[in-house]
């Protein structure tokens, strides 16, 4: 056992110089467990100054974060730039798929001469987790004339609940008064294996074939869109009716977020991301849960949001079908998965561009 034992080390340690001599670097398929780490704010932080292979079925692209755990922007800082624009969102502004070059926030700051465009995506977040963002990384650094992009996806509404996942920050609804619910402490076991992924490339290369392994599973046993349970109507307009907590904490925190804005004499702007069904790319194959009932009760809550608060916004859903229509590109999402593929993304940007272009701005 003790000969095996140190064969089986041995063979790990050839295999480990082996493959740092050939450049094998860091490869993933899940990146809440690979790009980044726990935050006890948040639930999760961007790993900071952090590189690595995201790959999956419908892409292969390299990720790069900055000092500040955000995905790096491609430019240096333009030192004549006039004012800023911070972008915060989910998946959609941390570029889910995308490389650094095809990145909405890059290619918004290759088109808006004069701005500092900054990415604050996170993964997974809702409003509640991007208006603590705001406050840690932003609010201390605006200037009047500087502006403020927040990106709105329709599954923000369950994630302002905590119903889309755990770990991570949200809110609730005590006695009338909005409560920040804090996350729970990350596993032991979790950390450890994501340290033990960014430290051995034996480790590394062993469960990104397995995460690969289950990836391929995983999309050979979706259920075809006709087969999928679909909510109630009745249980769609409860869950998005201007008097249910989703709809009613979306609606606290972009009041906040607005305020805060309006204070310090800045912009505050939404864009607002259409779901795949909307845009006529709901495949059978699609990981996205929303069906179009539901994408359309969620466009109309957060309208009368909008619109009750005097908010900007931007609808890329227009742009997008328009684009689709005339053949500049064939689809903006992935066939299997709901984010933007690098058309949407180009399509976003320019969209984003001419809003600030008409104003002047």
């Amino acid at each position: 056992m003790a000969a095996l034992g140190l064969a089986l080390v041995t063979a790990c340690g050839i295999v480990e110089v082996g493959l740092r001599l050939c450049g094998f670097g860091h490869n993933y398929t899940n990146p809440m467990g690979s790009f980044f780490e726990p935050d006890s704010e948040l639930g999760c932080h961007g790993k900071a100054n952090f590189v690595g292979r995201f790959h999956r079925t419908d892409f292969d692209v390299v990720v790069e974060h900055d000092a500040d755990g955000f995905r790096r922007n491609e430019l240096p800082p333009d030192p004549a730039a006039r004012h800023d624009i911070y972008v915060l969102g989910d998946s959609f502004v941390w570029g889910y798929g995308v490389g650094q070059h095809d990145l909405l926030t890059n290619q918004m700051q290759r088109q808006l001469g004069g701005w500092r465009v900054h990415n604050l995506g996170l993964i997974g977040a809702g409003t509640v987790e991007e208006y603590l963002l705001f406050q840690k990384h932003v609010i201390d650094r605006l200037r009047p004339g500087d502006a403020v992009l927040l990106v709105f996806f329709n599954n923000d509404f369950g994630d302002n609940i905590g119903l889309h996942s755990t770990g991570r920050v949200c809110a609730t609804i005590d006695n009338g008064e909005v409560r920040v619910v804090r996350p729970a402490r990350a596993s032991t076991m979790r950390q450890w294996k994501n340290w033990m992924k960014d430290t051995s490339y034996v480790f590394n290369l062993a469960a990104y074939c397995a995460d690969c392994y289950k990836q391929n599973s995983l999309l050979k046993t979706l259920p075809d869109r006709a087969t999928r349970p679909l909510p109630s109507p009745e249980q769609v307009r409860a869950d998005t009716c201007d008097s249910s907590p989703a709809v009613q904490i979306t609606r606290h925190y972009l009041s906040e977020l607005s305020d805060a804005c309006r204070a310090k004499q800045v912009r505050f702007l939404i864009a607002y991301v259409p779901g795949q069904a909307e845009l006529g790319e709901d495949d059978v194959t699609s990981t996205s849960d929303l069906s179009l009932p539901e994408e359309v009760a969620c466009r109309q809550a957060f309208g009368r949001i909008a619109r009750d608060l005097a908010i900007e916004t931007i609808d890329l859903t227009s742009p997008m079908v328009d684009a689709k229509r005339v053949g500049r590109f064939d689809r903006v999402t992935f066939p299997h998965d709901f984010h933007w593929n690098a058309a949407g993304h180009t399509l976003a940007a320019e969209a984003i561009a001419a809003a600030f272009a008409a104003t002047g701005q």
